[in-house]
């Protein structure tokens, strides 16, 4: 992200973003049902109160959560294919990509 573009996000935005962030990481970790909305406050490090000003309901933010972990494990098997010319070599890098970049971040959801 540039830093014009980290200027236009509103310190709420960030909050949001981190919010869907921990969660996708606890949701893939422990499952829909496994992860409690007590557990990503207290992986996030906020208050319930700010969780729940952003998101209404744990679905909600499961779907967001979703939705982020997807756009960015897709991003990352899909890297540099645009750059490769030649059909075999675009399919060698996707392979490449795909064995090489894991379904979703499996770390400490604090990290």
């Amino acid at each position: 992200m540039t830093e014009k573009a980290k200027a236009s996000v509103t310190k709420g935005e960030r909050t949001r973003q981190k919010i869907v962030e921990t969660a996708a990481v606890l949701f893939n970790q422990r499952g829909f049902t496994g992860c409690s909305m007590g557990d990503i406050v207290e992986a996030s490090g906020l208050e319930k109160g700010t969780l729940y000003g952003h998101f209404s309901s744990k679905e909600e933010l499961a779907l967001l959560a979703f939705e982020y972990a997807w756009k960015d494990t897709s991003d990352k098997r899909l890297r540099n294919v645009e750059t490769v010319s030649n059909a075999v070599d675009k399919l060698k890098l996707h392979i490449d990509n795909y064995v090489n970049t894991p379904s979703f971040y499996q770390g400490d959801a604090r990290s």
